[in-house]
């Protein structure tokens, strides 16, 4: 699904530094993943 969302340059290049990810894409994928996982635990539906 593709969708827009706006994050600021700085938090994005800062993350992307400390993650060593190559993309924003990468990064906020990641991010997704790991907030879900935080939320449901273990229990997270598969993707």
């Amino acid at each position: 699904m593709r969708t827009n969302i706006v994050i600021e340059d700085k938090l994005m290049r800062d993350d992307l530094r400390a993650t060593r990810l190559k993309t924003k894409r990468e990064n906020v994928d990641r991010k997704l993943r790991f907030w879900r996982r935080g939320i449901f635990g273990r229990y997270a539906p598969s993707a």
